[in-house]
Formats: structure tokens, sequence, C-alpha cells
């Protein structure tokens, strides 16, 4: 093809045609850029293609994820409430006006479950994928916010969930290591015995202070779940419609 073209060029310069010699290169060279252009269309073409097919993948995939977040979420929540509930009773009951000392000490021996639950994290394989590659910049900017926002937002608040169990569990051990457990003991004299030497003043203190951290750390956890919750909603339905 180049040889045709070439050939063309000498037979127009030797016949002194130089206009249509000059009318000719133009039309070479400007045949050469659309050629170049359309190129470069195609290749945008097949960039966006291999973008969209991507995007279509990867919302999928987060879906899935998001899903099996809102049911862990749900299920947490659901334990949350149940203990916070019952945390939050104690202490209605200790601020009755009848109760004492030994209101507390019944609550601590024989009715707190003092374990304590540490939140989930999320499921982020396919974020940590999008944001390692850089292919998170396929989904439009509010979606790309919206998808950053979710799962910085769960692991700002899991890492704190985390702080707070281990603050709670430094109480617990001193709980575990102070206070006989009758669950631990059933109808043993042993019991009675340990709780003759305990310390009662101290153990009801650590117990006390276990009950307001455990009532911070519920509520706190709550809070956490409720709010990713609704991000995940609000992210699962801004999924979905992107792809519908």
């Amino acid at each position: 093809m180049l040889a045709f073209f070439r050939k063309i060029r000498q037979q127009l310069l030797q016949e002194n045609k130089f206009t249509r010699y000059l009318a000719y290169a133009f039309g070479e060279i400007l045949l050469v850029v659309i050629g170049i252009l359309i190129a470069l269309q195609v290749n945008t073409w097949n960039e966006d293609r291999k973008a969209n097919n991507a995007i279509i993948e990867y919302t999928h995939a987060l879906l899935v994820e998001l899903e099996k977040d809102s049911t862990l979420l749900t299920q947490e929540l659901l334990e949350i409430n149940q203990r916070l509930e019952k945390v939050l009773e104690y202490f209605e009951r200790l601020s009755h006006p009848n109760s004492n000392l030994d209101t507390l000490f019944k609550i601590m021996r024989l009715e707190a479950d003092p374990s304590f639950v540490r939140p989930s994290a999320l499921n982020s394989n396919t974020y940590l994928t999008l944001s390692s590659t850089g292919e998170i910049g396929f989904f439009d900017s509010k979606m790309g916010e919206m998808i950053q926002n979710y799962y910085q937002q769960g692991s700002r608040t899991y890492n704190g969930a985390l702080e707070q169990s281990r603050f709670y569990q430094t109480i617990f051990a001193e709980y575990h290591f102070n206070i006989p457990k009758p669950h631990e003991y059933k109808d043993s004299p042993v019991l009675s015995q340990l709780e003759g030497i305990m310390d009662k003043e101290k153990a009801l203190l650590i117990f006390n202070g276990m009950l307001s951290i455990k009532r911070f750390n519920l509520t706190y956890f709550r809070n956490y779940h409720e709010e990713l919750l609704k991000l995940n909603q609000e992210l699962s339905e801004g999924l979905k419609e992107s792809i519908q």
C-alpha cells in the first residue's frame, strides 16, 4: 500500500504537477490522521467496555459482601440490644431508693453475665481490591465516595470497638481472678468458703465498674451497628440502581 502511494507521488513530481502533488500529499496526511483517530476511538471504546464490565463484576461482588454484612450486623445488633437491655435493667434496680450493696451483690453473684461481645469486621475483600488496584475510579465520583465512606467508617468504628473491648477485658480479668463464680462450684461448700475470705467491698467496686464499662461499650456497639446498617442499605440501593 505504501509503495503504491509512493509511486503516485513520484509520478506527479516527474510530470511537474506540483499543485496536484501538494493536494495529494495533504490528502494522504489527512487519511493517516483519520486512521490514527479511528484507532484511538476504537481503543477508547474497548477501554470503556472493559471498565463497564469491571464495574458490573465489582458491583455484584460488593452486593454479595454487603448482604453478608447486613445479616451479620443485624444478628449482632439483636444480641447487643438484649445484653444492653439487661445491663440497663440492673442499673434501674440499683438506682431504686430501696437498693443497697446487697442488691449489687445479688446481681453480681447470681444474675450478671460478665462475658463481652466484640463486633465483627466487615467483609471487605472487594473493596480492598478496588483500593489496591485503583479501579475504584471506574465508578462515578458519588458512588466511589459512598463505597469509601462505608468501608472507612466501618474500619474506624471497628478499631474503636476493639479498643473498648480490650479495656473491658482488663477489668474482666480482675473480676475473674477476684470473684468466685457460683456456676463453677454448684452445691459445693467451697463457694461459701471462698466468699467468706473474698474482699467483698473490692469485689463490688470491681463489678460495679465493669457494669458501667459494659453499658458504655454496648451502647457504643449498638450505635456502631445501627449506623453501619444505614450506610449498608444506602450503598446497596445505590449499587442496585446503577446496574438496572
